[in-house]
């Protein structure tokens, strides 16, 4: 259903260029159009008008902006649209984000310039909550909202990057706590890895706690070796950058579960057990139980697997694995 209008007037064709496309305050997108409006209006044209007024001399775009620069590409020269009465900014806010309710998905980006945008054109904090957060499938809560708000001041380069992304609020809110100079290598780093969004939370959590525990910024973090040779490496992949960054980021943060690790790496290799004979034991040394693992389907690959397992049952490898995880339990 199309949102109430101050003046429901009939449709009419005006000229794009008389459209005043500098004028971005409805404007929430930071990313093309979709690819699926883009065919729909090449096939059939543009069903739904767009909505907008007229301001000396141009016409305000309220809402339809994808549709607008759409048809532009595709070579009109008109564009079927309401004309409204004159509207002041916040209405211009409300009719667009009530008419895009229903099927637009933003970004958590660009929630929080939205959000913005609604603070700036003075609507007030409770009706924000009230009727606008609902519209932007927000929960209603002033902290929520604050927290949206707080992600704007990121820089500009690096909000583009998490808007591509699909980056969640709840992953890159603890950025905004950063300097800016960390926020510009976070950029950088990310811009490189391009990971998703599990593994974006793994590092800025790695690095997060890490500079805080040494009381260093992210960015002293980030300018460390081995992580500069590793981002500048021709020979390695963004996902095989990713490891070896995330290693080297995991280390530093608990050097301690990190050398108990290396340590039982080593003495799993010493035992030399049959491929298909796994020993499962605790990642965070939680406790000192260990398990093994057997896979087979035949009698004799069972038997060879327990042969194995029967050789290594008083060797020394075995006892300092034990022990190993008595250290770390």
């Amino acid at each position: 259903m199309a949102p109430d209008s101050p003046n429901p007037s009939s449709c009419e064709n005006i000229k794009l260029s008389r459209l005043d496309l500098d004028n971005r305050l409805t404007d929430y997108s930071m990313g093309p159009p979709p690819p699926e409006l883009y065919r729909s209006i090449e096939e059939v044209g543009i069903i739904n008008p767009v909505r907008v007024f007229p301001f000396d001399g141009q016409y305000h775009i309220v809402s339809g902006h994808h549709r607008v620069r759409l048809a532009t590409r595709l070579g009109n020269t008109q564009i079927p649209a309401f004309i409204l009465d004159p509207v002041p900014e916040d209405e211009c806010l409300r009719i667009n984000l009530q008419e895009n309710a229903s099927h637009r998905q933003y970004s958590d980006v660009e929630k929080g310039y939205i959000l913005r945008k609604l603070k700036t054109a003075g609507i007030n904090d409770g009706e924000i909550l009230q009727q606008y957060m609902s519209w932007l499938q927000l929960e209603r809560s002033k902290k929520v909202m604050e927290m949206f708000l707080e992600g704007t001041h990121l820089p500009v380069g690096l909000a583009t990057l998490l808007h591509e992304m699909n980056v969640p609020l709840r992953v890159y809110h603890t950025i905004t706590r950063w300097d800016s100079v960390s926020q510009s290598a976070c950029e950088d780093l990310f811009s490189v890895l391009r990971p998703g969004v599990n593994k974006w939370r793994e590092l800025v959590e790695l690095f997060d706690e890490t500079a805080h525990r040494d009381g260093v910024h992210v960015s002293d973090l980030l300018a460390s070796d081995p992580i500069p040779l590793i981002l500048q490496s021709t020979d390695l992949s963004p996902h095989e950058k990713f490891q070896r960054i995330q290693k080297s980021a995991f280390i530093k943060r608990y050097p301690v579960l990190s050398e108990l690790k290396t340590r039982v790496h080593g003495v799993l290799d010493r035992l030399a057990l049959d491929p298909k004979t796994r020993i499962k034991t605790p990642e965070h040394f939680e406790n000192d139980e260990i398990k093994i693992e057997l896979r087979f389907k035949s009698r004799d690959e069972l038997v060879r697997q327990v042969e194995k397992l029967q050789r290594v049952g008083d060797s020394e490898a075995l006892e300092e694995l034990i022990r190993i995880f008595k250290e770390g339990k």
